[in-house]
């Protein structure tokens, strides 16, 4: 019973922070400029000194959001029994992180500096290598999205093969983490229209996310009962449930 009280504590701290995270993410989406293609580093690098100190508190913002949102979610295994596919997402959700924490801050220090000396640059090599790591970011973003909306998929598995969530809101999840992950490399190969794109594939699994963190805060995932194994003396198995001897 300890156990479940401390896997419901951390659950609700989860779901906090997945909602706080959620709000913060779709406050610094709306504040970035629409620069979903990678291959616009031109004129994105250009507009970044007129708006750099917008620029340093969106991608600020973007990073907080990132660490409370995914990280919230890496602790879902807690709420879903340990299972593999449980603990499997949690490993990607860190993944993710890791990988936008690095993009963050590449897009906080490299292209303020870029852009600044943007406009005085004539070497085509200098102006190609600023594109390049402008598109870098894009898609090494992209890619750790990619690897949360799997995450997201796992979570609804491992969710309904434990009995922790109605099987129909698990089944959601896992069908809008695959949904939103085939949206990834559809919009690479779309560039034009990835801003259309995104908001289709991407918007049912993170509103699944939140309401994962709502029903994380509120204790309405319920934990399936348990099962032992416990052999009797004369070989036959006998089933223990909680409180309650099965023969």
């Amino acid at each position: 019973m300890s156990k479940w009280k401390d896997a419901s504590r951390v659950g609700r701290y989860a779901g906090i922070s997945i909602l706080l995270g959620g709000a913060l993410f779709v406050t610094a989406a709306l504040m970035h400029p629409p620069a979903t293609d990678p291959w616009t580093g031109h004129h994105v690098i250009s507009m970044i000194p007129d708006m750099l100190t917008y620029w340093q508190w969106d991608h600020s913002l973007m990073l907080a959001a990132i660490l409370l949102w995914l990280g919230g979610l890496s602790l879902g295994e807690a709420v879903a029994s340990r299972r593999p596919a449980a603990m499997l997402a949690s490993r990607l959700f860190v993944a993710a992180i890791t990988i936008w924490v690095l993009v963050l801050a590449m897009e906080l220090t490299v292209l303020p500096v870029l852009a600044k000396e943007w406009g005085s640059v004539q070497d085509p090599g200098t102006a190609a290598l600023g594109v390049g790591l402008f598109a870098f970011g894009i898609m090494a973003g992209d890619f750790a999205m990619m690897l949360a909306w799997i995450g997201v998929s796992l979570l609804g598995l491992a969710l309904l093969a434990g009995g922790n969530m109605k099987p129909v809101l698990a089944w959601i999840g896992i069908a809008t983490g695959v949904w939103g992950a085939i949206g990834i490399p559809v919009a690479l190969l779309l560039p034009k229209l990835s801003v259309l794109i995104y908001p289709v594939t991407a918007g049912p699994v993170f509103i699944w996310t939140i309401l994962f963190g709502i029903y994380m805060i509120t204790g309405r995932i319920y934990k399936k009962k348990q099962e032992t194994y416990r052999p009797q003396a004369c070989g036959f198995p006998v089933f223990w449930r909680i409180g309650k001897r099965v023969q």
